[in-house]
């Protein structure tokens, strides 16, 4: 028997159902997101890497809805998923992520503030 997982709350089951019995997620509206959505509501899920991946791809396609949900996750993930987010904001640019990357050079962790101010350089050596 296969096993399902629900994309919003990321729990099992093994039934193939329409909403799930966990969160209520209706699963035929995930077919329906964006590709963007879809790796936004990865941000959420369990392992570590999968998170990593979509922030990579997000930061690739530039993505300014993803920027509030980085900060989100900001107060709850580990050095390098942090630092991955850092390099990300750089490449998103928005005034949003500026200012989040501006708040981060301040940060407890020397690694993230050094990170982030060196983010923050090559963003305006090129504006």
């Amino acid at each position: 028997m296969p096993v399902f997982y629900c994309p919003k709350c990321w729990k099992e089951f093994k039934d193939e159902i329409r909403n799930c019995p966990f969160c209520g997620f209706n699963l035929d509206e995930f077919d329906s997101l964006s590709y963007e959505d879809k790796l936004i509501t990865a941000l959420s899920h369990p392992v570590a890497d999968y998170r990593i991946n979509a922030i990579k791809i997000l930061g690739t396609l530039k993505s300014e809805k993803a920027v509030e949900k980085f900060e989100e996750m900001l107060d709850r993930e580990d050095i390098l998923t942090i630092l991955e987010i850092v390099d990300v904001l750089g490449k998103i640019k928005s005034k949003k992520a500026k200012k989040i990357l501006e708040r981060l050079k301040k940060s407890r962790s020397k690694v993230v503030s050094e990170r982030a101010e060196n983010v923050l350089d090559e963003m305006n050596s090129i504006d």
